[in-house]
């Protein structure tokens, strides 16, 4: 199972060895860290939802694609609606000004990190032909997230060719399309894309790559590509796991592959995986000599997320007895619910680095053990757990979990 996070989960970790030093004073500066906290805990939400839903399948999600998205759509909720919204993204302490310029301020942060790493976030709002935007949530979404807003004929055939246009260019093709297909009754379909290509600060030597035995958690047993290399990385030996980090370009942005130790499962791994151990590990890192082995990664993911979102506590939002979503548009009375939230990704892991891309789309309609030497040796030849974060700001861009490597 490989779960992602982009832009928006935050508050993991400490940074590289091979980066930059002490960079949470510099994010503490620059980022609302009630959003950071905000961001880990609902991606960390989302994720154990959606294993619940897929435990035995390579799962790749963006939930900070998706709270971008839906973050939003809260801006034109009202009443409960928002209010849940606000609890099920996590951000019920801060007003929805502050929650927007906190937003702004990340993906602003985010772009561009160095020269040898890619990061474009951008936002498009898409609603029905002759309706009126509401002029605050417009104002909103076009400040603070820099969204395009465009009307389109909802139920044509016209208007998923142009939404899809729009996804492909904002993923560099990676991700094609989003929308099947659109009704006549859907009224607006708010979207983040997020696309990231990082070069290893330490490439690995395709020479060294070769087939090696993977272990699923049944106890089977496939050959799968490797890479291998070492030297010197932040390490961290947890109670029953080991962790370390790979740089990309020059260090803010990292991956921190996480592997269990031999005999523990990836679901207990999990049962400890809560925001304050993840605060506690961030601190933990220490540079050490060791080897790391990673297998070689190509995946293309897509995921309905209504019922994740619904468990965690929004499920007003997709009644459409009670929704309401009265602040997307002035002079309508219509009734408006989401209908769907779903979510599509990419990731492609070698020898150079890693490219990845998430988009999320929300559709509101109206009702009808160490060696001896002490150097380590991490191979992840067993399911594992990455994440790919900015040690600046402190967002995690993607996270994620393995369990078969294709």
């Amino acid at each position: 199972m490989l779960l992602c996070f982009a832009g928006g989960l935050a508050g993991c970790f400490g940074a590289s060895g091979a980066g930059p030093a002490g960079p949470r004073a510099e994010a503490a500066a620059s980022v609302d860290q009630r959003l950071i906290a905000a961001d880990t805990r609902f991606g960390l939400d989302l994720f154990h939802k959606v294993r619940a839903e897929e435990p035995d399948k390579n799962i790749f999600l963006s939930p900070a694609s998706a709270s971008l998205a839906l973050l939003m759509t809260y801006n034109g909720a009202r009443g409960d609606t928002q209010q849940a919204m606000a609890r099920a993204l996590s951000v019920e302490a801060m007003t929805a000004a502050e929650v927007n310029q906190a937003n702004g301020a990340l993906q602003s942060i985010l772009a561009n990190p160095d020269k040898r790493v890619r990061i474009d976030i951008a936002n498009s709002i898409w609603y029905k032909q002759g309706f009126t935007i509401n002029r605050q949530f417009q104002s909103a979404v076009q400040e603070h997230y820099r969204a395009e807003v465009k009307p389109v004929n909802f139920g044509e055939a016209g208007a998923e060719k142009t939404i899809n246009q729009w996804v492909a260019k904002a993923t560099q093709d990676r991700i094609k399309s989003i929308i099947d297909r659109t009704k006549p009754l859907d009224r607006m379909v708010l979207i983040n894309a997020i696309y990231f290509n990082g070069t290893w600060q330490k490439p690995f030597n395709e020479k060294s790559t070769r087939p090696a035995p993977f272990t699923r958690e049944d106890g089977s047993v496939k050959e799968h590509p490797m890479m291998f290399q070492s030297g010197r990385y932040r390490y961290l030996k947890g109670d029953n796991f080991q962790a370390a980090v790979l740089p990309y370009g020059e260090g803010r942005i990292n991956l921190y592959v996480f592997v269990p130790d031999q005999g523990v499962t990836l679901n207990r791994f999990y049962e400890g995986l809560t925001p304050e151990n993840w605060e506690s590990w961030m601190g933990r890192f220490a540079p050490k000599e060791g080897a790391v082995a990673i297998p070689k990664l190509k995946l293309e993911y897509d995921k309905e997320l209504n019922d994740a979102l619904k468990a965690l506590g929004m499920a007003i939002a997709f009644d459409g007895d009670h929704a309401d979503f009265g602040n997307l548009f002035a002079g309508s009375d219509e009734h408006l619910y989401i209908s769907l939230v779903k979510q599509k990704t990419y990731l492609d892991m070698n020898e150079h680095g890693t490219e990845a891309a998430a988009v999320t789309a929300v559709t509101v309609t109206a009702t009808s053990a160490p060696p001896v030497d002490d150097r380590f040796k991490l191979v992840a030849d067993r399911p594992y757990f990455i994440a790919i974060r900015d040690d600046q700001t402190g967002a995690v861009l993607f996270v994620g979990s393995i369990v078969d490597p294709e």
